[in-house]
């Protein structure tokens, strides 16, 4: 057992194929389709004592759980139920879970997730220690970028509210890329980062675009 399995854990569970089935047959029945799935996906949670705090967007549930054990048990009864349901158009619908262990600050809990950020030869990982960090051309940012289209305070990463959101600072704006989905555009504004992606400071991520930032906030310590 690790350290983390008697600990309050954060279930993250992601309707899957919503892409392939929205070109399909369209966002309205798609979106019946994911209700469909996100209602067994409560069901079993609450099933497991599990507190539901939000579905984030149109096809995530997030639940609290007493413990990484209970919290995995729960997991493999929503992918059994969802698994369930019959294929809509042909095409079946998944789930995918991360698990975010807790630690519990007064009567809160708080989650320890981590995110890592990969640009060049140089790695970084935030987390409970290290809560931001700060792109652009300034030597002292945590991750330099010298594109000069970059500007010297480009993008700020932070976790707040549960969550990593990239704020662009910029002149010429941030483009993210999150797996499965079209790159976004940042002008002054911000994304929550989820799973897996890049972020490109200063212009549209191409074959000309040598100075790309990875992150993953998929491996979540204790999972």
């Amino acid at each position: 057992m690790s350290a983390t399995d008697d600990k309050p854990c954060l279930l993250t569970a992601e309707v899957s194929g919503t892409v392939l089935l929205r070109e399909k047959i369209g966002a309205a029945e798609t979106q019946h389709a994911v209700l469909r799935c996100l209602h067994r996906m409560e069901r079993v949670a609450t099933g497991f004592k599990g507190q539901v705090q939000d579905a984030v967007g149109a096809a995530r549930l997030t639940a609290l759980f007493d413990s990484a054990e209970v919290a995995h048990l729960a997991s493999r009864e929503m992918q059994q139920r969802v698994l369930d349901l019959p294929p809509v158009s042909g095409v079946k619908l998944a789930i995918n879970v991360s698990f975010h262990p807790v630690a519990a600050v007064g009567d809160k809990a708080t989650p320890i997730a981590f995110l890592s950020l990969r640009h060049g030869d140089t790695e970084l990982f935030l987390g409970p220690e290290k809560t931001q960090a700060v792109l652009g051309r300034d030597s002292h940012n945590d991750i330099v970028i010298s594109d000069p289209r970059a500007s010297r305070i480009h993008a700020r990463i932070e976790w707040r509210r549960d969550n990593y959101f990239l704020s662009d600072q910029s002149r010429n704006g941030t483009f993210v890329g999150l797996a499965g989905s079209p790159e976004i555009a940042l002008m002054r504004a911000e994304v929550v980062l989820r799973g897996r992606g890049y972020i490109s400071c200063g212009c549209s991520h191409g074959p000309e675009t040598d100075e790309v930032v990875e992150f993953d906030c998929s491996a979540l310590e204790g999972q």
